[in-house]
């Protein structure tokens, strides 16, 4: 569950950048 998590903020960064 974590890493899914961790996986979906990382998406939501690449969007920002």
């Amino acid at each position: 569950e974590y890493k899914k998590k961790r996986m979906e903020l990382a998406r939501v960064e690449t969007k920002i950048f």
